[in-house]
Order: structure tokens, then sequence, then C-alpha cells
């Protein structure tokens, strides 16, 4: 009898330690989960510095280029992070940091798509106006006129947005460019052989408000 109810201790022991041990372990999984989800820093820094971000499939900013170096707050765990701008091959990255890690991203580096041609593209203000705030592509070039960027693609139509009283960026009135084609077999390849595609906004002296565009189509106000 007394062998008996020793035996039916021990088995109760043990069941009791795996219990315990696997409360232990369900504990330390519940916690690491925790910590994996919590906030990771991502420190973002590209080249060109004019990027769009995509993290775990989902369009950040509502989709619109952001300026690096950028410092961006996500949930830890496994995220896969796409850094991507029109007319340049994406870059996809897949980081696995818990809570608490910072993840330096500070070389990121997009290489123009060799299937394209590019053409530059130049906005810029008349002489003797005062600079005018623009957005071209929501942000694919962005800042005061005069300015130039050698990404623009050949064929291609882009929106410039003006913003006549920036900072306030109201009203705001925009335009539609469309870049000459590739009809010419002769075209040549290299951007920097190539002329501008020149787009000139002046303020008019009967409306200070109101922007004259040459260059481009001028759209309604948004």
């Amino acid at each position: 009898m007394s062998v008996s109810t020793s035996h039916s201790q021990k088995n109760l022991l043990i069941i009791v330690t795996v219990l315990v041990w696997v409360a232990a372990i369900a504990t330390s999984a519940g916690k690491f989960k925790l910590a994996a989800k919590g906030p990771i820093t991502i420190e973002l820094a590209t080249r060109p510095t004019s990027v769009k971000i995509t993290i775990n499939g989902e369009k950040q900013f509502d989709g619109m280029y952001v300026e690096t170096p950028k410092q961006m707050k996500i949930a830890g765990g496994i995220n896969r992070i796409k850094i991507s701008r029109e007319g340049y091959i994406s870059n996809l990255f897949t980081v696995d940091a818990v809570s608490g890690e910072t993840v330096n991203m500070n070389e990121v580096v997009l290489q123009k798509n060799p299937e394209l041609l590019f053409q530059p593209l130049e906005v810029a203000h008349d002489e003797q106006g005062e600079p005018i705030y623009i957005s071209v592509a929501n942000g694919l070039m962005a800042g005061e006129t005069p300015m130039l960027t050698e990404d623009a693609i050949r064929g291609s139509t882009y929106i410039v947005t003006a913003y006549p009283a920036w900072p306030a960026r109201d009203p705001n009135v925009r335009c539609r460019i469309k870049m000459p084609g590739n009809e010419d077999e002769n075209d040549v390849q290299d951007t920097a052989k190539m002329s501008p595609y020149r787009v000139t906004i002046k303020r008019s002296r009967r409306a200070p408000q109101q922007l004259v565009f040459k260059g481009c189509d001028k759209l309604k106000q948004k």
C-alpha cells in the first residue's frame, strides 16, 4: 500500500514538473512574441533621396514620395520593406528585429532601369518672379523653382502641382507634362547629352495668386 502511494506521488510530482515547464515555456514564448511585435526603429537613407516605401505590402505615407534620411517606427518581428522610385529598380529587404532594436538602412542605392530612356526635366519661374514651390508626381521632385531632374522618363506623363501661397499650400494649381516620346530611333541614350524639357511658371501681373504655365497643359485646381 505504501509502495503504491509512493509511486502515485512520484507520478504526480512528474506531472506537476512538466506542467510548470510547459507554463514557463509558454510564458517565455508569449513574452518573446510581445517583444517581437513591439516597435523597432528603422534608420533609412537612400540614393536618390526621394523614394516610396512599402511595408508588408502596405504603402506608407499615403503612397507619396518621402525624403530621406528618414526615421520610422514599425512593429517588430519579420517585416518586408520595399524601397522604390519611378524609373528605378526597386530594392526589397527582409528585416527581423525585436522591440527596441534599431535597424540601420543607411546605404540603400537604387539603380536606374536600363530599359528606360530618360531626359532632363526643368521647372523654372520667369527671371523677374519669386520662386514657386512645386511637386512633380507626388514628390518625385519637390522644392522651390528653379528645379532640374534627370529622372523624367521619355514618353511619360507627369502632374506638376504648384503652390503660389507656399508654405500654406493654398491655393494650388496643376498642369500636365507630356514628355517627348521615343519615336526617333536615333535618340541618344546618354541623358547628359539631351537638352532639358522646360516648363516655365510665372505669376500673373493682374492676379498675383494666378499662375501662368508654359510647356504644360494647365488643369483645374484640386
